[in-house]
């Protein structure tokens, strides 16, 4: 009997292993080849410290375990469960000033010497329609399923902005672009700190069409102009993941699961310059349960590394004042970060244990758990 248990789990184990690899389901940013030439090229391992860290949506989750899947769920009793909170991580002097705008050139199609094929004005009127496109911003779940998130209101319903063509959205996603490979491998990869000079992940991008489906692709971008009007939303979340390859395998389960895939987003501001008190236009972070929010501003080059189920919003720039159609420019990555050990933590909590990353700012409801044990309230 104890053969036969083993023969079988190893076979249920090939049957996994071989749908993971059919569909790319787990293909990190940094491959083998480039990890050796970046080591090479490292004299000892960068620390990224990042500028703050906020925590917001805090909630008791109990994990229960079953035969298939290990699933967490809402429970009413504080002292049965165990509290939990999203992620918002705000990196500075990352992105050189060189990088940033290499990066912006790629959103913006141009080459590394600041040409394109027309000589649009974007300061005076906006987006280049060539490339941008209204309501292009759609690359979030589908309808029915974000409607299943209680207070959080579906894509589609918010007049929106501009959004990259299909087309752009391709070349972003698919061509090389030396700039963001150099992201990829030089920032991205080596920003959450290495256990023994090993990786705490495996850092990968959303695989496109076999999580989300095709509306969800792994980069995008976004250029809010005074007048916008957006409404909240999530990028995505682990249990509501739709029918797909990915949830045969991983099934449903809430974000920041021991030993499950952690969903987040990588935003990375490209303006060369942006007045913010005169222009605004920060990124809103939204407490559901206070109906509270935290801004963060977009400093250019600045970086930010989120929970993908935190509701957030864009905030187009203000109409008055000197910004006129200026757009605030800023690339995203849709990433997954999987796990290198059995059952291992997916928040992180040892990071500050280990006094590597400072406290946290708790937000909102988050202030409930340890509210003692970290920094006040204040915006960025």
């Amino acid at each position: 009997e104890d053969a036969n248990e083993v023969m079988l789990e190893s076979y249920l184990e090939s049957i996994v292993t071989h749908e993971v690899e059919q569909y790319d389901m787990v293909v990190p940013i940094l491959t083998d080849d480039d990890e050796h030439v970046y080591q090479e090229e490292q004299e000892e391992e960068k620390i990224c410290i990042p500028s703050l860290q906020v925590e917001v949506d805090g909630a008791t989750i109990v994990m229960t375990t079953t035969t298939t899947a290990t699933t967490i769920e809402q429970h009413q009793n504080e002292q049965e469960g165990v509290w939990d909170t999203s992620s918002v991580l705000v990196f500075d002097d990352l992105v050189s000033d060189d990088l940033r705008q290499r990066l912006l050139n790629v959103v913006l199609g141009k080459d590394d010497d600041n040409n394109n094929d027309n000589d649009w004005d974007d300061i005076q009127n906006g987006p280049d329609p060539t490339r941008w496109q209204k309501g292009g911003l759609m690359d979030l779940p589908t309808l029915e399923h974000l409607e299943e998130e209680e207070d959080v209101e579906a894509p589609g319903n918010s007049g929106g902005g501009v959004g990259l063509s299909d087309e752009a959205i391709h070349d972003l996603c698919f061509q090389h672009h030396d700039a963001i490979q150099e992201f990829e491998t030089q920032i991205l990869s080596n920003i959450f700190p290495s256990n023994d000079n090993n990786p705490n992940y495996k850092i990968c991008r959303l695989p496109p069409n076999v999580v989300l489906g095709e509306t969800v692709s792994p980069l995008t971008a976004n250029a809010p102009i005074a007048g916008d009007v957006y409404s909240y939303h999530i990028d995505a979340d682990p249990n509501m993941t739709p029918p797909s390859p990915w949830t045969d395998i991983y099934g449903r389960y809430m974000n920041r699961s021991r030993g499950k895939p952690r969903f987040m987003s990588c935003l990375v501001y490209l303006n060369d310059e942006w007045k913010y008190d005169e222009w605004g236009g920060p990124t809103r972070f939204l407490d559901v349960a206070t109906d509270t929010y935290y801004d963060v501003e977009p400093k250019p080059g600045r970086v930010v590394i989120m929970d993908q189920d935190i509701t957030h919003s864009v905030v187009a720039p203000k109409e008055e004042g000197s910004v006129g159609k200026r757009p605030r420019y800023s690339l995203v990555w849709k990433l997954i970060l999987h796990p290198v050990r059995e059952g291992q933590d997916m928040t992180f909590r040892r990071f500050h244990e280990m006094n590597i990353w400072p406290k946290p700012i708790l937000w909102g409801s988050a202030q409930r758990g340890n509210e003692d044990e970290h920094e006040s309230q204040t915006d960025l």
